[in-house]
């Protein structure tokens, strides 16, 4: 998928960089890509809290099952251990999700995938991720289905030193993806027997960063509030489990 296409390796730009390193115009750029304003490219999310809100309802309904217990069971020694175990951990996902919505909520820049006139792009937690088109060596769709029923996409990105996987919904935009792929390939290779520089400048606002070629970590939740919001949480539950177990002692 990458024949034909050629730059330098020194005018290749590829790794990781936190949002607040970013130059100013870079920063601007990702923005308007983010709320869909900054022209030719391909937009898909990673992944939204929306997830984290069901599965913190279904966590809290545990507290309510806890109510449900005769009192046999709390005085039981295994009835008891189970319990208090099961309402511990229950406390700990809370601020696990807790802390997975603070991240999200923080993060300027959200959770997506980027195809843009040079560069394949992940935003993670105020992280860019930058992977050259020029340095994709093949790619592969898979489309899911259950029962019959499409359930959606796998774009699998292979290059030298790794694969990437993306999820996308919907055949019709995958389509969109691969055609776009097509048409920056065409450009690519065009600018690059022309010596085309003036190309690669315009679309690439990467070129006045410095990129990480290793992974960087990036802590919008700093260590002392992370363990605050797993102490809470867990002492929160416990408390609510020796309630639950007084209430129902009471019946």
């Amino acid at each position: 998928m990458s024949e034909g296409l050629s730059m330098k390796s020194d005018e290749i730009i590829k790794g990781y960089i936190r949002y607040e390193n970013l130059s100013s115009s870079t920063q601007g750029i990702m923005l308007k890509r983010q709320f869909d304003k900054a022209g030719l490219f391909f937009r898909e999310k990673i992944y939204s809290p929306t997830g984290y809100f069901v599965y913190l309802i279904l966590l809290f309904a545990w507290f309510g099952a806890l109510f449900c217990f005769s009192k046999d069971v709390y005085e039981e020694t295994t009835g008891f251990i189970w319990l208090f175990s099961i309402t511990t951990g229950v406390g700990l996902l809370i601020g696990w999700f807790i802390k997975k919505i603070k991240i999200y909520s923080r993060s300027i820049l959200k959770p997506y995938f980027y195809l843009t006139p040079l560069n394949f792009l992940k935003t993670i937690n105020n992280i860019v991720e930058v992977l050259p088109i020029v340095l994709l060596e093949d790619i592969k769709i898979t489309h899911n289905f259950t029962n019959g029923a499409y359930t959606g996409s796998v774009v699998l990105l292979k290059f030298e030193d790794g694969n990437y996987s993306v999820n996308i919904h919907g055949q019709n935009r995958v389509e969109e993806m691969l055609n776009l792929l097509k048409e920056f390939k065409i450009k690519i290779y065009q600018a690059s027997v022309n010596r085309d520089a003036e190309y690669f400048l315009k679309n690439d606002e990467f070129n006045k960063n410095i990129l990480s070629p290793v992974i960087i970590e990036q802590n919008l939740v700093s260590k002392k509030e992370s363990s605050m919001i797993f102490v809470v949480s867990a002492l929160g539950s416990i408390i609510l489990f020796f309630v639950a177990k007084y209430v129902m002692a009471l019946t």
